[in-house]
């Protein structure tokens, strides 16, 4: 929820390959602010650049390296699981 009590929403863009699962997908994700006529969501949505850079990192990458080797084959459900977490 923002400072003026909106929702803030996460946008959530994910790359899948063609040889999932071998090769994990690929997510970017960014913030969206209610507009409040001028640019002050985009100066927010910098405000929160590095949180936003270090989620990317443990979805895309820190996440691959706890996962069981017999789960392996479940690497996207938990990256959505790992993003849902962590913007909560």
């Amino acid at each position: 929820m923002s400072e003026n009590g909106d929702d803030v929403k996460l946008d959530a863009k994910v790359k899948i390959s063609v040889e999932y699962p071998v090769r994990p997908p690929l997510w970017a994700v960014d913030l969206l602010f209610p507009s409040s006529g001028d640019k002050n969501g985009e100066n927010i949505s910098a405000f929160w650049f590095n949180e936003l850079r270090a989620m990317e990192a443990e979805v895309n990458l820190h996440i691959l390296k706890m996962l069981p080797f017999d789960e392996q084959n479940q690497v996207l459900a938990h990256q959505v699981r790992c993003l849902t977490m962590l913007f909560n």
